[in-house]
């Protein structure tokens, strides 16, 4: 199921738009945003798992759990 949406854009942002998605090859302003929304999703997910997996690596050392052993 898909939702249709309105958007209203600056006359700036639709030329700029129109000359990327000429120079791209994409097919319509439509395809443009999607593609756009798709990597912005996908990246901020994936940005969010690589942090969340780092502290958890960093938070398990050994001096970490002393320095923290207190607050139990």
């Amino acid at each position: 199921m898909s939702t249709q949406i309105s958007l209203k854009l600056s006359k700036e942002m639709l030329e700029k738009a129109r000359r990327i998605i000429k120079l791209r090859g994409y097919y319509n302003l439509q395809e443009f945003i999607r593609e756009i929304m798709r990597e912005k999703l996908f990246e901020e997910e994936d940005l969010f798992r690589a942090s969340m997996t780092s502290l958890a690596k960093d938070w398990e050392s050994v001096e970490d759990e002393k320095a923290w052993s207190h607050l139990q």
